[in-house]
């Protein structure tokens, strides 16, 4: 069974991560870059986002009966296979995950 009251606090913490992404999105990669601890907290917000798109997209498959993968990378992708995302939108989403993943351990 899907709980709304999940998604809307994955939802509610997305946005305000996004948020905070957003306004440093105007400063150039080196002031970015230069200090580390902001670096790593930026790092960390993406990876978050991430989890919570992810964690959404596991949610709504289990909840609605369907086949849950067993890697997170497949779950938007089966999101699109059922027609709960655009067709279009997995396939982009394989290249932010996989940036997000390479963030995250240091590549």
């Amino acid at each position: 069974m899907i709980k709304p009251e999940v998604i809307l606090r994955l939802l509610e913490s997305l946005r305000e991560h996004v948020n905070l992404l957003r306004s440093v999105q105007s400063e150039p990669l080196p002031s970015l870059t230069a200090d580390l601890i902001r670096y790593n907290g930026i790092v960390h917000l993406l990876q978050l986002c991430v989890e919570h798109v992810t964690a959404i997209g596991a949610h709504l498959l289990a909840g609605s009966g369907l086949e849950l993968p067993d890697e997170y990378r497949a779950i938007i992708l089966k999101l699109g296979q059922y027609g709960i995302l655009p067709r279009d939108l997995p396939s982009a989403s394989r290249r932010w995950q996989g940036f997000a993943t390479l963030l995250c351990i240091g590549i």
